[in-house]
């Protein structure tokens, strides 16, 4: 236990006693109820809290949960997670979930808990850490610079509603130059490289979706194929020419997601309406959908499809 003022303290996360509280912690702090995509990360937490007290040996044994907690007269008011991985041979540490319950904000809690986790990662020498922050949180982004992290990129969030009334908003007819196709394996150089750009290698470990399972020559290995089946790929084509990718992911929740493989052009925004265009008219069955894309870009292909922007975000690195 790391005494940090007369009334709080920091200690280590205990995933068994702890788990359900960050849980309501994070969802209150970030305003999860109606936000899907965060409600089912707490969702999935509060199972695992649920799996650590029915199993107590599990929860010593998780390398995944690491993080700490503030507490201020045996009430948890603040929280920051861990997350290990690794790129090459770098051990990265990604800062999750850093909250404090409203009534504690201003109070330096935050700050102490990011001190506090960058001092535990410097034992690992030559780690990099790393975190996502909302863009328009200035507070947050100068606490951070404070802290010497650095910008080094940003994403934008998009979803659409479902829609079980097809064919929903109304669709105009696309230009006579456009068409879609099956993705064929010809295609896949060419989609690689835009993927490549949009979802950099660097912050894409965590996605719902290893996107080297796009590739068409993923179906050699038969331990990916109930991962494969529940992935389509769309080409749209202009004047025989591709021109852009869609990748729809299936998954068992309320919320599909799409993956877009624009080329960097001035055409961009006018390629990725049209494909979105097309993939509602003839593929989408209606279900919710969640897409990322980089900060500023095709922005006018998603609002013009029905999108609504959900969040900004800002990846930012210590140094």
């Amino acid at each position: 236990m790391t005494p940090t003022s007369s009334t709080g303290q920091i200690r280590r996360l205990d995933p068994k006693r702890d788990l359900s509280r960050v849980a309501d912690l994070v969802e209150a702090a970030f305003g999860l109820q109606n936000d899907p995509e965060g409600s089912s990360v707490v969702s999935q937490m509060r199972n695992l809290a649920t799996f650590y007290r029915t199993y107590p040996l599990a929860s010593t044994l998780a390398t995944n949960q690491t993080g700490f907690v503030w507490e201020e007269a045996g009430q948890l008011v603040g929280n920051i997670s861990l997350i290990p991985f690794h790129r090459r041979l770098t051990p990265i540490f990604l800062i999750a979930n850093v909250a404090v319950t409203p009534g504690f904000r201003g109070k330096g809690i935050a700050k102490a808990l990011t001190q506090h986790a960058l001092r535990y990662t410097q034992q690992w020498g030559h780690s990099e850490i790393w975190l996502q922050v909302r863009s328009d949180n200035q507070v947050a982004i100068r606490m951070y610079q404070n802290s010497d992290f650095h910008f080094f990129g940003a994403i934008s969030q998009w979803a659409k509603s479902a829609d079980l009334n097809l064919p929903g908003i109304p669709l105009g007819s696309s230009p006579s130059q456009f068409e879609t196709r099956k993705r064929q394996p010809s295609d896949w150089p060419e989609q690689k490289i835009w993927l490549d750009w949009a979802y950099p290698r660097e912050t894409r470990w965590y996605q719902s979706v290893d996107l080297a399972f796009f590739s068409p020559w993923a179906w050699l290995n038969p331990l990916r194929w109930g991962q494969l089946m529940r992935l389509e790929h769309l080409c749209l084509l202009e004047n025989s020419r591709p021109r852009a990718f869609l990748s729809l992911q299936k998954t068992e929740t309320k919320t599909d997601g799409l993956w877009l493989g624009l080329p960097q052009d001035p055409d961009l925004n006018h390629l990725g309406r049209e494909l979105l265009k097309q993939f509602l008219k003839s593929q989408w069955q209606g279900k919710r959908l969640f897409a990322e894309y980089p900060l500023g870009m095709a922005e006018e292909a998603f609002t013009s499809n029905g999108f609504t922007r959900l969040r900004d975000l800002n990846w930012m690195r210590y140094r």
